[in-house]
């Protein structure tokens, strides 16, 4: 499948950068959610380069249970920094990211 100029690339197995991600920005989605995840686990993502990139991730935090998270990573020469656009709690598994 190809990507759509603009658009987000299709949904992928997480890779080592999506869980990286995930480990830093774990903290504002806890506090968003008022919650305590006992796992973070980035399962699937897909991206979308703007003027830096979008991330959409599926993370499992535990049991059956399922967060996605929108995050946005400012390019390098703007200091790198992601910014926790927004959160979907009660996910499944088997949920569409």
């Amino acid at each position: 499948m190809n990507s759509i100029i603009g658009g987000y690339n299709p949904v992928t197995k997480a890779t080592a950068e999506a869980q990286e991600i995930c480990d830093k920005i774990r903290p504002s989605v806890q506090a968003q959610v008022n919650t305590v995840f006992s796992e973070f686990t980035a399962v699937e993502h897909r991206s979308q380069v703007v003027a830096g990139t979008n991330w959409q991730i599926k993370v499992h935090v535990g049991g059956q249970n399922y967060v996605h998270i929108t995050v946005f990573e400012a390019l390098g020469c703007n200091g790198g920094e992601l910014t926790l656009s927004g959160v979907e709690s009660d996910m499944k598994k088997d949920s569409p990211l």
